[in-house]
């Protein structure tokens, strides 16, 4: 499936929108409802203020509550003193204005006059005079006459009384309202659970008298039955349908884009997988997923040097073998055809071929146990510097041959004990004494520094050069590698000397370096740790 993490991403942020926006749903609904019908009661309860005036008063003349508790037509006269019946009202007209009569629908049919009595009648519409021109004086009476006309003395019959304004109950809370005594046991009006009710003190003189009760909305209305719910609760799914819309569309787009870049690097994982080394990956990103492109360039890179030194370590090895090969191949044809007889020095010959194919041999499977961590090491406390003054009482007979002198003071060191393989450690310092009768100039110098510390031991090896070109520096511990202006085979080395001696220290925890000395030759730096002994 081409997009099989994009659809696992997308169902998972889709799953995680869907429980979100239902929880926020859900506790949208709760939360409004509940602080909804608390808000309307609490207004509700505070239009009660009248009628408890009222019941204080009725308490103070009565001094119980028997006469409501007997009478229920004396509660609902409270009730409509306290105007939570009346009906609203519009605002009456001013003092002494006399009302316009109520339409005819309201007041039953119109009462006739008697015969001979009232207005005459209305003539038919053809002998109707013709109507007033707009200036007609008729139409504009004077301000004197208005005046005149509207004046409360000029207006026969008694002064109306102003029509009383009542407040509106919308929310018809009287049919809810109840009344309890101090010990909030009913008294009058409704009656039911007393946990429905929301409740306010009656007092007198400081001191509860009874409880004004008013049943809540949700339990007299269900939620569908108000309408202001009902629209909350459209608006909260209509929200939410939204929300949950542009949620998909929105996920889709980032679970693509999330598997954008995991697409490449899967790619180039094939790539890599296919040895095509060379392949990188371009990711635009600070993220953890750029970082991860950075690493598998990296990696790539690694494999791709790794590739090349593979294929030249088989050339070398290759090469390394086929030439002691070639000479013992041509030392014996020429036995076999009579060309040279089998004398003292064609055997010597043979025998240093073989031994030369044979270190050679020794030192690959040497490398070979290093690589794959495999090198037995038997640990056993030794002194390196004893260890070195064995290899230098070896090495001194060709070293004087050669004309070289050795300066190294030894003895006078401390002990210096470390937990390692004695004769690991003397075929580093043999291959190290062995460089040196190879490369060195005759006459020439070998100065050995050791430095003693608290956690361990450096040994300097520094020689009085030639040395090696800058650019050879780097590659000395390189398998197989040789500086061409001072290393070849006719001297006898094979390149594997210095890579056994990195590896053998670092299997004892140490490490070995290598610059430029200061009069010109090489100086190797080799570092020991001494606090590994107390492991053993």
């Amino acid at each position: 499936m081409k997009y099989k993490l994009a659809y696992k991403l997308f169902v998972a942020f889709l799953l995680t929108n869907l429980i979100g926006i239902a929880l926020l749903v859900i506790s949208m609904q709760y939360f409004m409802r509940q602080y909804f019908f608390d808000f309307v009661s609490q207004i509700e309860l505070n239009k009660t203020e009248g009628l408890i005036q009222k019941l204080s008063k009725e308490y103070q003349q009565k001094g119980s509550w028997d006469e409501l508790r007997e009478n229920k037509s004396h509660w609902e006269d409270l009730l409509r003193r306290s105007n939570h019946l009346r009906r609203p009202h519009r605002p009456p007209p001013p003092m002494g204005v006399r009302h316009r009569p109520p339409p005819h629908d309201a007041m039953g049919p119109p009462l006739r006059p008697p015969d001979g009595m009232g207005p005459p009648p209305r003539p038919p519409d053809g002998m109707r005079p013709p109507p007033r021109p707009p200036n007609h004086p008729a139409l504009h009476p004077p301000p004197e006459l208005i005046e005149e006309m509207i004046s409360i003395k000029d207006i026969p019959g008694p002064p109306m009384k102003p029509i009383p304004h009542f407040r509106p109950d919308p929310m018809l809370i009287a049919p809810r309202l109840a009344l309890f005594d101090a010990e909030r046991q009913w008294v009058a009006g409704r009656q039911a659970n007393l946990a429905h009710f929301m409740l306010q003190a009656v007092e007198v003189d400081e001191k509860t008298v009874g409880w004004v009760g008013i049943q809540r909305v949700e339990t007299v209305f269900a939620p569908k039955d108000i309408g202001f719910i009902q629209q909350q609760t459209r608006g909260i799914y209509i929200s939410s349908l939204g929300v949950l819309l542009f949620s998909v569309i929105i996920t889709w787009l980032l679970a693509l884009h999330l598997v954008k870049p995991i697409r490449k690097l899967t790619a180039a994982t094939q790539a890599l997988a296919a040895r095509r080394f060379s392949t990188r990956v371009t990711i635009q990103s600070r993220d953890e997923v750029g970082q991860l492109a950075n690493d598998f360039n990296q990696m790539a890179y690694t494999l791709e040097q790794y590739e090349q030194l593979r294929q030249q370590w088989l050339a070398d090895v290759a090469h390394e073998l086929r030439t002691p090969l070639s000479i013992l191949r041509g030392e014996v044809e020429a036995l076999q055809d009579g060309i040279r007889e089998a004398d003292a020095e064609t055997l010597e010959s043979l025998h240093t071929e073989a031994l030369h194919l044979n270190r050679l041999v020794d030192d690959l499977r040497t490398l070979s146990l290093a690589d794959s961590q495999a090198l037995n090491l038997r640990r056993q406390p030794v002194n390196p510097l004893s260890v070195l003054q064995l290899s230098l009482n070896q090495f001194q007979p060709r070293l004087a041959q050669q004309k070289i002198k050795v300066r190294a003071n030894l003895s006078s060191q401390k002990m210096a004990c470390l937990a390692g393989d004695s004769d690991r450690l003397l075929q580093v310092f043999n291959n190290l004494l062995e460089n040196t009768l190879r490369y060195v100039d005759k006459p020439g110098w070998l100065k050995i520094i050791p430095t003693l510390t608290a956690s361990s031991i450096q040994l300097d090896f520094i020689d009085s050069g030639p040395g090696v070109p800058d650019y050879a520096l780097p590659h000395l511990f390189d398998r197989l590698y040789r500086a061409e202006s001072s290393r070849n085979r006719s001297q006898g080395g094979s390149g594997l000397g210095l890579a056994i001696c990195k590896s053998i220290l670092e299997a004892h925890g140490g490490e070995i370096s290598v610059q430029k000395g200061v009069e010109g030759g090489l100086w190797f730096k080799m570092r020991l740790p001494i606090s590994s002994l107390k492991n053993y």
